[in-house]
């Protein structure tokens, strides 16, 4: 039976390694019978390397509303698509580290639509999701939304996010289950993101996931690029945090900050190593997820023990703003500003010399053209290349409007944005908070029939108290 292999993330564990390999070693892939489909259609902000995206992507028309119609033709374009490469491969690998998250809120429904899916058209689903320790993801996870700068989560500080974490789904057990029972525990691969626990020939992430897909790594694959999507550490973390409370809502404002951020983690000092929790606020922390760690251990990777992950070993200071590197890591960030814009200056000013240079020769050589036609006026050659100029000056005019119209509906777009993903965060407390009145409800109505019991009983027994000829009757026809 063909297969779809579905990556589902969690998000930060190398998931933008594993897809940059698939997409770089797609020849070699497809001599094994399997297909990393690189679909013709891309959504706003979501690179195209992440190809399982269509299965729970989200579209807006112009009002900002999500835009249903748009994302069902898109699903029904990416599944045609993905039968077709089923019927030429007999193996499809789908990749998007959002489907994990997006499996807690109103997304949910699509398991439902692809088991149909896979049931009408004679495949299989096989999920495979990496996991890593709540407390490690968690920071990770936070760290990545303050480095893109521009979702709701951005400028939250660590303590806050740690004592009540929201938009992150840390309970692993509870919603693999709940994905289980639709495509069945023996259809999902559960991976430890532990360096040691990589299976496969090189132990290796690249090797743990063909591993997972059922391939051998072998010389004729080929790392294209190692981690490209590190998260920021402390100091850092904090700088960009700061910096999002005031940051603009143009893109490349934010991609800007993202660079710089990354250039200051290469030269930070190798002592400037802290830990967000300290072990005892991380053992607290895990002790929150312990029970369902353990089923996990059991259930889905057969473990004699219930020790999900490896025990980690801290460094010995735990972060505050107030450590000792914080006033090194300020003036390197906003000294990398400065080196960083002195540079792209630098190659501007080389760029506008050239252009410049290259103007005047190609008018000069037009002059000397004109000057060797005897019917030239080189007063009416001059007003033609006045007039010209004029006329560029008056396209340069247009186009400068057009730009500052396309930056206000940029700006549009991102404060939309913004808001849906504001209201994604309250659809899901939504979902929460009905899925924990439907308990709540079928609880009641089990305490309603038993209190009514209760009461049919309490009152059979004071009857028969009350009316002692009736027990005896009760006995005689019996």
């Amino acid at each position: 039976m063909s297969t779809l292999y579905l990556h589902i993330g969690t998000p930060k564990t190398a998931t933008t390694s594993i897809q940059k390999f698939c997409m770089g070693n797609q020849e070699i892939l497809n001599k094994k019978g399997f297909s990393y489909p690189i679909l013709d259609f891309k959504y706003p902000l979501v690179e195209i390397r992440r190809n399982g995206h269509f299965l729970v992507g989200r579209l807006s028309d112009a009002d900002g509303q999500e835009d249903f119609d748009r994302e069902e033709a898109l699903w029904n374009k990416g599944l045609y698509m993905i039968h077709n490469d089923l019927e030429k491969f007999g193996n499809v690998i789908l990749s998007d580290e959002n489907i994990w998250h997006s499996s807690v809120g109103s997304k949910f429904d699509f398991w439902e639509k692809l088991q149909s899916d896979a049931e009408q058209n004679n495949y299989q689903i096989k999920v495979i999701v990496y996991l890593r320790r709540q407390d490690d993801f968690a920071n990770s996870w936070l760290s990545q939304q303050i480095k893109e700068g521009w979702n709701t989560y951005a400028a939250v500080k660590w303590d806050t996010f740690m004592y009540q974490p929201r938009g992150v789904a840390l309970d692993y057990y509870r919603l693999l289950e709940k994905i289980a029972e639709i495509i069945g525990r023996k259809n999902i691969i559960v991976r430890i993101f532990e360096r040691k626990r990589f299976l496969g020939n090189g132990g290796t992430i690249y090797s743990d996931f063909l591993d997972a897909v059922g391939l051998e790594y072998t010389d004729e694959f080929q790392v294209v690029t190692e981690e490209t999507n590190p998260s920021l550490t402390a100091n850092s973390q904090e700088i960009r945090r700061v910096i999002n409370t005031i940051l603009s809502d143009k893109d490349s404002t934010r991609s800007f900050l993202r660079k710089i951020s990354e250039k200051c983690e290469s030269v930070k000092s190798p002592d400037n190593v802290f830990e967000m929790l300290t072990e005892e606020e991380s053992d607290r922390f895990m002790k929150k997820y312990a029970e369902g760690n353990a089923a996990i251990a059991r259930e889905y990777l057969g473990l004699e023990s219930d020790e999900l992950f490896s025990h980690k070993t801290r460094a010995s200071v735990r972060w505050t703003p107030q450590n000792d590197f914080m006033h090194e890591d300020i003036i390197r960030f906003f000294g990398m500003i400065a080196v960083v814009q002195k540079e792209e200056i630098d190659d501007l000013k080389v760029q506008l010399k050239r252009e410049k240079e290259n103007k005047e020769k190609s008018l000069e050589m037009f002059l000397n053209d004109m000057a060797d036609t005897e019917t030239a006026d080189s007063k009416e050659i001059i007003k033609g290349i006045s007039r010209v100029g004029e006329q560029i000056l008056e396209y340069k005019k247009e186009m400068k409007d057009i730009r500052d119209e396309s930056n206000k509906s940029r700006i549009l777009r991102d404060k939309v944005k913004s808001m849906n993903a504001q209201i994604l965060s309250l659809k899901n407390d939504i979902f929460v908070l009905r899925r924990a009145n439907d308990e709540l409800k079928r609880t009641n109505d089990v305490l309603k029939k038993n209190n009514e019991e209760l009461k049919n009983t309490i009152e059979r027994v004071v009857y028969k108290i009350k009316h002692p000829l009736s027990i005896i009757k009760d006995k005689f026809k019996k």
